[in-house]
Parts: C-alpha cells; sequence; structure tokens
C-alpha cells in the first residue's frame, strides 16, 4: 500500500472579460504582452477543455480567432505550433507567442484589421481547485480511478497543476515514479493531453498501464 495514496482532484474554471482586446496581428501581439498570467492560460491552456465544445481544428483561442476572424492562415498555423508542453512557465509561452507574432507581422507590410464585433475579447480567469472523491494507493487502484475521473479532472492533472507548481511532469507521471512504478510512469509520461482527446485520455491511461 503507498505512504502517500493519491488524490483525485479537478477545478472550476470561471472566465471574465479583462478589457484587452485584439483587431489586428499587431494589437494581438501588444495585447498578449501586457495581458495578466491568467489570460494566458485561459487562451492556451483552459482552450484544451473547451475545444470540445467547437469544431475548430486549432486548440488554441489565438490561433483560432487568427485563422476563422482575422484570416491569416499562415499566422494561425504558426500560433498553433507554440507547444505547451515545452514550457513550464506561462511567462515563457508568453515569450514564445510574442516573438512567434513579432517576427511575422516584421515581415509584412500591412497588417488588416476586423472591426468591433470580430475582435477577440480577452479573459482572464480563476480556478477553485477541489477533491472529487478517487484515490489511489495501488497501481490497480489507480488504473481503475484514472478511468472513472471525468474529464476536468484528467486536464487538472496534466495541465492545470503542472503549471502550478512549475513542474515538467504531469502529477500522474510523478506519483506513479514516487511509488515506484517506474516503467508506469515513463507510459502515463509519453501521454499529451494536446495530442489526445481529452475524454479519452483515462481510458488510455488505463490501456497503456494494464
Amino acid at each position: 500500500m503507498s505512504k502517500s495514496p493519491f488524490v483525485f482532484k479537478s477545478a472550476a474554471t470561471l472566465g471574465f472579460y479583462n478589457g484587452f482586446f485584439a483587431d489586428s496581428a499587431r494589437t494581438l501581439q501588444t495585447a498578449i504582452e501586457r495581458v495578466p498570467a491568467s489570460s494566458i492560460f485561459y487562451h492556451l491552456h483552459f482552450a484544451l477543455f473547451r475545444r470540445h465544445f467547437t469544431t475548430s481544428e486549432f486548440i488554441n483561442d489565438f490561433a483560432r480567432w487568427t485563422r476563422s476572424t482575422l484570416g491569416d492562415e499562415p499566422l494561425a498555423e504558426l500560433l498553433a505550433a507554440v507547444e505547451p508542453l515545452d514550457f513550464t512557465a506561462i511567462e515563457d509561452m508568453r515569450q514564445a507567442l510574442v516573438r512567434t507574432i513579432g517576427d511575422y507581422v516584421g515581415r509584412m507590410e500591412y497588417t488588416p484589421s476586423v472591426g468591433f464585433k470580430q475582435r477577440l475579447c480577452f479573459q482572464n480567469c480563476q480556478s477553485f481547485i477541489f477533491p472529487i472523491g478517487l484515490t489511489a494507493d495501488t497501481l490497480g487502484s489507480f488504473v481503475a480511478a484514472s478511468q472513472k475521473a471525468p474529464a476536468q479532472s484528467i486536464f487538472y492533472h496534466f495541465v492545470v497543476a503542472p503549471l502550478l507548481e512549475g513542474k515538467r511532469d504531469n502529477d500522474f507521471t510523478l506519483w506513479l515514479r514516487a511509488e515506484g512504478y517506474d516503467k508506469a510512469a515513463q507510459k502515463v509520461q509519453r501521454l499529451s493531453p494536446y495530442s489526445t482527446d481529452l475524454y479519452e485520455l483515462g481510458r488510455r491511461i488505463g490501456d497503456v498501464l494494464q
């Protein structure tokens, strides 16, 4: 039995307009430079959870808006290529986005803009973390619990918690490794919430550990 059982948690995230907006690539760059960190999280990471309610192939809000509203496919693809898992700090991701847009608009003589109703309105967010009533103290109970855990919990442990604590790995990988399940930890570490349907990720964790 584990000395430190894994406690499954979730986070309820509320978004609210922060007064910043973008109506062109240049104003998008400026806004990203200035908005609070929670806004970057909301549009880049929390968008992963919200994408299941949209039909866009792009995950993050910046790429989605740039393509569907601004109509700039090349820039949208560049923004979509910014890989969130490459960073453990939101400020590093902010700088990567700013550089990407800056390099792009620096090569343009003219940057188109959209009207008032089409602009991107930036959101801040606040997350409330709570246990969901599932725990695990063995590999078997961990597999069973991960398959029962809702998508919100999987999202929290794969995306939210690592960002909050500046960790390179997700909570599941860290717990498995700490408990001596090194091979299991390696298998879970290879899973990415950005390339796998979030609602299927819990099932996939169980599948790779069976």
